[in-house]
């Protein structure tokens, strides 16, 4: 009998695009992470988080505060090209194990940016972690659909 090796997941991707310019988009994206990402249901703590914040800088730190104060890092920014780009390590899976998550703004028009979401890393997970895989599949569609209807309004 042959060994059957699991099949290393693709990256995940999504993409929406928003109805503002790309340093706009970028910079709401970044600097008011906490009014748009849907703490309530998807961050380390859900529904004990006060603000999130994104430290502006390779190294930078991505974290929400909880309201007793405590910090819960979600992960380090690697690769930061303002209004453009940025990459950081997505640390909130169990163990010491993190994946990668780059965001890739693209202007399209003057007042039209597409948002790119690349979720990649994934064969660092042993199987048994898998299931990590799907919820984040499904996770990226809700949360970037947040940002984008942000923009509706």
């Amino acid at each position: 009998m042959d060994d059957v090796l699991p099949a290393i997941p693709e990256p995940i991707r999504h993409a929406v695009t928003v109805e503002a310019d790309r340093d706009h988009t970028f910079n709401t994206f970044t600097r008011e992470i906490g009014t748009w990402w849907p703490i309530q249901t998807r961050a380390i703590q859900p529904g004990q988080v006060e603000s999130v914040h994104v430290e502006e800088r390779v190294g930078g730190r991505i974290y929400e505060i909880l309201f007793d104060g405590t910090e819960c890092d979600w992960g380090h920014i690697q690769k930061w090209d303002p209004t453009q780009f940025f990459a950081f390590s997505w640390e909130v899976l169990p163990g010491p194990v993190f994946t990668e998550v780059e965001l890739h703004f693209k202007a399209l028009g003057p007042r039209l940016t597409r948002v790119e979401l690349i979720h990649h890393g994934w064969e660092k997970l042993g199987p048994m972690m898998m299931d990590l895989y799907t919820k984040h599949k499904a996770g990226w569609p809700d949360i970037l659909g947040g940002f984008e209807e942000m923009f509706a309004h």
